[in-house]
């Protein structure tokens, strides 16, 4: 299912809930985000390229599957999350291409213009590497 179905299938549920008075109109747009939530996104972009969102959220998946402490779980997945939107504004687009120079710009970034200690680095630099 393309994004633009999988789109169109919720609002025709937000509808539906509406239409069968099933919840008030104040709630439907909550149980159509809730929904849109939980649905696996698609991993691969029309390129073949995998999409920041997903990889984001399957490193999470993993992270749960792996038995990681929620406390690892959090910033494991704000680095990731900050990593692939750094790159993808480096990039100019919004399906970035993660390269070993890409790493290594961000660590430096972390580094050199965030003054980040090092074990904050190192933290990053793992959860780029679990990603």
């Amino acid at each position: 299912m393309s994004n633009g179905e999988l789109e169109s299938s919720l609002q025709q549920f937000g509808e539906f809930l509406l239409k069968a008075q099933l919840v008030r109109e104040t709630v439907a747009l909550h149980f159509v985000r809730w929904v849109r939530r939980f649905l696996p996104r698609p991993a691969l972009d029309e390129q073949g390229r995998t999409s920041p969102l997903a990889a984001l959220e399957q490193s999470r998946t993993r992270l749960r599957t792996r038995h990681y402490p929620y406390r690892t779980q959090c910033p494991y997945a704000g680095w990731v999350r900050r990593f692939l939107t750094d790159v993808a504004e480096q990039q100019g687009g919004p399906h970035p291409r993660v390269e070993r120079e890409s790493v290594r710009d961000f660590l430096a970034h972390l580094a050199v213009r965030q003054n980040v200690s090092a074990s904050t680095q190192n933290q990053a630099f793992c959860a780029i590497l679990f990603l």
